[in-house]
Formats: C-alpha cells, structure tokens, sequence
C-alpha cells in the first residue's frame, strides 16, 4: 500500500492512524468520536486508493480533518515530526495556520489531561 503513494502521503497516513489511537487513548468523555471516526474513514478510503483523488471528498471536510490528524501527531509522536509540521505548515499556508492546529492538540490531549490528574 504505502509503496504506491508519495512519501506526503505516506506521512498523512501515518498521523491520521496516530490520531486515532491518541484519540483512543483518552477518557471516554475526552474522546471526539466524530473526528476518530471522520479519520478513520480517510484511512479507509486510503486503502482502497479512493483518497486522496481531486476534487472528491470523503467527510466533506478532508482538509480539515488532515490537518488536524497532523496536529496530534506532532504532539504525540517524535518520529517524522519535522517532516509532518512541515507538511502542515505547507497545507495551512504557513506557521501560524500550522500552530493553531498543535495548540489545540496539545490542549486536548495535555491540557485536559493535566486537568483529569489534579481531580485525584
């Protein structure tokens, strides 16, 4: 499978399946079940080689729901993680677009975290 794509997109494959599973890893009530799932079906059409095609849309929001899976990537993983910003940056168009999107994964994934560890 992966030896059929270019290696951008060897590395949104890569952050969506890591996106889920951070997305799994949360508490239950910290989890977003429509964007585990939004993902989940990119990966999908993935590997079925129906993603990415232009002008098709899989969710209705590809772009999106990428960029976002890109965001938790970055913040949870360490491998590639200079490739995916820069392929973040290149898909929101600089660093301040790419930033938005690892704040907010890192907020989602520490933040509320951090904030589930003081309740004990």
């Amino acid at each position: 499978m992966s030896d059929r794509w270019n290696p951008e997109t060897n590395l949104v494959f890569k952050a969506l399946i890591r996106a889920v599973g951070t997305i799994n890893g949360l508490p239950e009530q910290q989890q977003e079940r429509s964007d585990r799932e939004n993902m989940l079906s990119i990966v999908s059409a993935m590997v079925e080689g129906e993603f990415p095609v232009e002008g098709k849309s899989v969710t209705g929001r590809d772009g999106f729901i990428v960029c976002k899976a890109l965001g938790y990537a970055i913040v949870t993983e360490h491998e590639d993680k200079e490739d995916l910003k820069q392929l973040l940056e290149n898909l929101t168009k600089g660093p301040l677009g790419a930033n938005y999107y690892i704040d907010n994964a890192r907020s989602h994934v520490y933040g509320m975290a951090f904030h589930d560890e003081t309740k004990h």
